[in-house]
């Protein structure tokens, strides 16, 4: 496990690694409710949408996307053509903006979540 993230109103958390993102209700009998595993590269951040409706995760080849949890689809995708490794990521409160720290330049990218620029 790389990263994890809890959103306290749920019961619900988020563990990211080698191998994707997976979503945990520890008030479940069966606990895990949804993974994202269909890329090759490392989950290297995750995080909740303020809502706790979705949530975001970046991975090592610096993309980050948004996915639905309730319908286990992809909102959005964020890209940018010189960025590397994804070190970390925040919503702002209202969940408007997302705030993503690279390990090197451009280093820290803050992203319109609808927009994606």
């Amino acid at each position: 496990v790389y990263r994890l993230d809890i959103y306290q109103n749920k019961s619900l958390f988020i563990a990211s690694g080698a191998t994707g993102s997976y979503i945990f209700d520890y008030r479940m009998e069966s606990k895990h409710i949804f993974s994202v595993t269909e890329s090759s590269e490392d989950t290297d951040a995750v995080k909740f949408f303020p809502d706790g409706q979705s949530f975001a995760y970046g991975l090592s080849d610096s993309v980050i996307k948004l996915m639905d949890i309730r319908t286990h689809r992809q909102i959005n995708e964020y890209t940018h053509p010189t960025a590397t490794a994804i070190g970390s990521i925040e919503f702002s409160k209202s969940g408007y903006y997302l705030f993503a720290g690279y390990d090197e330049s451009p280093f820290c990218i803050a992203w319109n979540t609808i927009t994606a620029e």
